[in-house]
């Protein structure tokens, strides 16, 4: 068990889901964590708690703890089996969070947005990406817009911001908070990591120059590069949005034109989008 212990302590914050043959183990405090979410049997080996899921079925379950709030660390088998070769190499291949998903049980008619958000004075960057649709979109603004800003975004899954910095005041219930350390936040790197990922050499033509936006596209690339998963590279452009390129409404007004949720419990069917949702082209 020396590896798991390893792998446990690197990902602290992760349920480890641990491949053994033709099954994803879980021990220790996780299996009891997710052995509750998953509803299956607890049980033990040398005394120590355990569970398991089947490798080929691991999504339906991933998606079950993500919804629950939690981080996943998946460790693969790195090598194949030698003979007279006791341990495997394993490590983790993947770090999946609630902004992170890729998987085909996503709402394919809504977005899953990961935000990262940088304060700097009185001004916030905020840079927004979707891994399952390769968007990526920036905007600067106000600490007095920042709420109408938040709330105008349909479905921030998760947030990105750096540690200390009290900004989990402004989310809503249900995002998945992440703060990370401050040098996450580089605007130097930002930068650099832009031109990396867009393969140019100025960032003049996205109007991305900004040192706000870039610390806080620095920290939200700096955490997807973290999961290990190659998503960066599904981002294929960034959007500056500006204020007046798009009409933000407040919560209170998207609630009372039930635009995308009906009043009074009603389905989403019974709304604007859902009525402009039902024509075809």
């Amino acid at each position: 068990m020396g590896q798991y212990e390893e792998i446990k302590a690197a990902y602290p914050g992760c349920i480890v889901f641990f491949r053994l043959g033709d099954f994803y183990e879980m021990f220790g405090e996780d299996a009891r964590e997710a052995s509750k979410i998953l509803q299956i049997v607890l049980t033990s080996r040398g005394g120590r708690p355990m569970c398991g899921i089947p490798y080929h079925a691991a999504d339906n379950y991933l998606m079950k703890i993500i919804a629950a709030g939690r981080k996943v660390a998946v460790v693969e088998q790195l090598e194949e089996a030698a003979k007279g070769k006791k341990i495997v190499e394993r490590g983790v291949v993947r770090v999946v969070t609630p902004g992170t998903l890729t998987e085909d049980s996503l709402t394919p008619e809504a977005n899953n947005f990961i935000l990262g958000l940088f304060p700097q004075k009185e001004l916030f960057g905020c840079v927004l990406t979707d891994i399952s649709t390769g968007e990526m979109l920036a905007r600067k603004v106000t600490g007095k817009d920042l709420p109408g800003f938040l709330k105008s975004v349909d479905r921030i899954t998760e947030a990105v911001y750096p540690e200390g910095s009290g900004l989990e005041k402004y989310f809503a219930r249900g995002v998945f908070l992440s703060p990370v350390d401050k040098s996450f936040f580089s605007e130097y790197e930002g930068g650099e990591k832009l031109k990396e990922l867009f393969k140019v050499k100025s960032l003049a033509g996205f109007d991305m120059e900004e040192g706000v936006l870039l610390a806080a596209a620095a920290g939200l690339l700096s955490y997807l590069a973290g999961t290990k998963l190659d998503i960066l590279s599904s981002i294929k452009s960034i959007s500056r949005v500006r204020r007046g390129d798009n009409l933000f409404m407040d919560e209170s007004t998207i609630r009372n034109l039930e635009l995308v949720e009906g009043i009074a419990g009603a389905t989403s069917g019974a709304t604007l989008f859902g009525a402009l949702n039902r024509t075809l082209t």
